[in-house]
């Protein structure tokens, strides 16, 4: 705090400790401590008093001897054994991409130079592949790629000192994951749902699911973000339409104010360290995760989606989008509300939700999320201009697609007297400083909120169905069963790129298809169906509905539009296609990548027709004037 400019004469002022010890143990059971805490900052004198309370609770394996060192105010070391670094917090990486990870050995309280006896063992060397390993300052570090899709533990053991520590990491595809409420995976042992999906950040725990007498499900579980970007939890209706959203809470720094870095840091490490003791988890609540408890409702043939993907999820895009906008506005100038955080990201959260449902919001989010994240990057946010140029670039996002309406009528409803001028302001670059105390952990927060936006942007998401007997939803699509389905069978659905070797067929043998499949009117949807986590063909015909996006309605209903399956050998089958409300429908007995074309030389036919029309229009207009011209000459 003495750093910062225009702080002076910081004073703590002698604090009263009461401790409550337990006879029998000599252990602390409460610890409360009163004091105040005195300080000038740019010529303002402020005082606070400060109340901490702190309870205690032992394990059985509890060092009394060590706690005594504590008591008796003697100097706390580091604990002996090994420590595990990552440069991914998160432990979570995609297929094909790296992680590093680094071991130290603390021996006597003091880091241990000699790391020569400390070996490196994957228990799933599918998964993670030893790509490098070497010696850096006195830890053994070492680099793994991700191999194949799955979790493996990295296990790290020291010949010499016998210390070893094991870390999981995940290797995750670019795709989506589909369960039916009955075959969400990860129950431990006891029957309790354990943390069953670690994508970009995401833990999920304690899911719990209940079936109502009109079909409905409720729905709890417990999301753990790792991230300093917020997350959402959107429940679909049957016909894709977006009917609720709840909020993940990003993480954040507590070292943002006085009662953040000293009362709220201190309770929490009390709680991961001696009650819910989760040191070490993805549940630990000190600089690990932010614990959201989710409880929904899923319509019938409804699901849920969670994510923190920008490119997925609308509701991600644009309430980070405007989080960070906010932050940004609230850092540069103290003219904004000093108002929780939390209550601006909800309200915009309904605030979309509610727009959008008469924007069709399903079916214009997936273009939409595209072009907003298009000029969002981490280069912006480290170029020249810095973070002033990444946050100029949110706001030209924003304005070009209309957004900004809504994220600033937002901004309006939660800070009242704060005009869309005054926030304007804060968009160029931060050239004139911050001016606020402990601006160092808010700039912190924003930056790291910023860089896991971009890191989030193509990382899927999960998705959880409520089927019934015949139906199966997913991402809008829907699929029809004469047969029904089996309870274990989820429909999984993910939109992709053609492989470059099925292009490269299809401009050699069909440069016509070629051409099609090139141009900006093409959906690829690679659609299957999951049992037990495996890809399975139905049995016998189903019905396949795509939703007809708003790009190519207008010519779909000249039959302009078609669906092509592509096929092992990277031919393309032709499916007959028919028109059923919003949906283009076909049946089918396989299932693979389906695409779906809007014909750009339609455009070129519709617009010579209206041309000709227009022409033929203009003629019969001039022919009429020109008759009525005659007849009143030789009046």
């Amino acid at each position: 705090m003495k750093m910062l400019p225009g702080l002076e004469n910081v004073d703590y002022d002698d604090a009263e400790v009461e401790l409550i010890l337990n006879e029998e143990t000599g252990t602390i059971e409460s610890m409360i401590i009163d004091g105040k805490v005195s300080l000038t900052y740019q010529g303002y004198d402020a005082e606070m008093n400060c109340h901490i309370t702190c309870t205690f609770q032992y394990g059985e394996n509890e060092n009394s001897a060590d706690r005594g060192k504590i008591l008796n105010g003697e100097e706390v070391q580091l604990e002996d054994g090994m420590y595990l670094y990552s440069d991914c917090t998160n432990l979570s990486i995609r297929k094909e991409e790296t992680i590093d990870l680094s071991a130290g050995i603390v021996i006597s309280g003091k880091w241990n130079d000699d790391v020569s006896g400390v070996t490196v063992t994957v228990s799933d060397a599918s998964i993670l592949d030893v790509e490098k390993a070497d010696t850096i300052d006195g830890k053994r570090c070492v680099r793994l790629k991700g191999r194949s899709v799955g979790t493996t533990e990295v296990t790290f053991q020291d010949a010499i000192s016998g210390y070893a520590a094991s870390i999981p990491v995940t290797v995750y595809q670019d795709n989506s994951l589909s369960y039916t409420l009955q075959t969400v995976p990860g129950k431990d042992a006891n029957g309790e749902y354990a943390n069953f999906y670690n994508i970009n950040g995401l833990y999920i725990d304690s899911y719990k699911y209940e079936i109502n007498e009109n079909k409905t499900a409720e729905v709890s579980f417990d999301v753990y973000n790792t991230n300093y970007a917020h997350g959402a939890v959107e429940v679909y209706r049957e016909d894709g339409t977006i009917e609720k959203a709840i909020l993940i809470q990003k993480m954040k720094s507590n070292n943002t104010d006085i009662k953040g870095a000293l009362l709220d840091n201190t309770a929490m490490l009390i709680r991961d360290r001696f009650i819910n003791k989760t040191i070490g988890t993805y549940k630990q609540e000190t600089g690990f995760s932010k614990k959201t408890p989710v409880t929904v409702e899923i319509p019938e043939n409804g699901y849920i989606r969670i994510s923190n993907d920008p490119k997925i999820s609308l509701v991600v895009a644009l309430v980070n989008e405007g989080s960070m906008i906010v932050s940004f506005g609230k850092m540069v100038k103290s003219a904004l509300k000093t108002e929780e955080e939390k209550k601006f990201t909800e309200k915009i959260t309904l605030n979309l939700i509610a727009e959008e449902e008469k924007k069709q919001y399903a079916k214009v989010e997936k273009e939409l999320t595209k072009k907003l994240c298009e000029n969002v990057t981490k280069e912006s946010l480290f170029s020249e201009k810095g973070i002033g140029n990444y946050f100029s670039t949110l706001e030209e996002n924003l304005e070009e697609e209309g957004w900004e309406e809504i994220i600033f009528d937002t901004i309006k409803e939660v800070w009242r007297d704060t005009e869309w001028k005054t926030l304007k302001q804060f968009m160029g670059p931060a050239k004139a400083g911050f001016d606020i105390i402990f601006n160092t952990g808010k700039l912190e927060n924003l930056s790291l909120q910023a860089m896991d936006f971009c890191d989030a942007m193509d990382t899927g998401a999960i998705y959880i169905q409520n089927p019934s007997e015949n139906i199966r939803t997913s991402q809008q699509i829907k699929v029809e069963c004469g047969k029904g389905f089996s309870d274990d069978t989820a429909l999984n659905v993910f939109r992709v790129e053609l492989a470059q070797d099925t292009l490269d067929k299809l401009q050699e043998c069909a440069p016509a298809w070629y051409q099609e499949l090139t141009n900006d009117s093409v959906y690829t949807y690679d659609i299957s169906l999951l049992k037990n986590g495996e890809k399975i063909q139905p049995d016998g015909k189903v019905k396949v509905f795509i939703p007809i996006p708003e790009k190519i309605r207008f010519f779909a209903e000249f039959g302009g539009a078609r669906v092509y399956r592509v096929e092992t050998d990277g031919s393309l089958s032709k499916m007959e296609t028919q028109i059923e409300g919003d949906c283009l429908v076909f049946d089918t007995e396989h299932f693979s990548v389906y695409t779906l074309i809007g014909n750009e030389k339609m455009k070129t036919y519709i617009l010579a027709a209206g041309i000709v029309l227009a022409f033929f229009g203009f003629l019969l207009v001039l022919r009429a004037m020109l008759r009525k011209r005659k007849k009143n000459s030789k009046l």
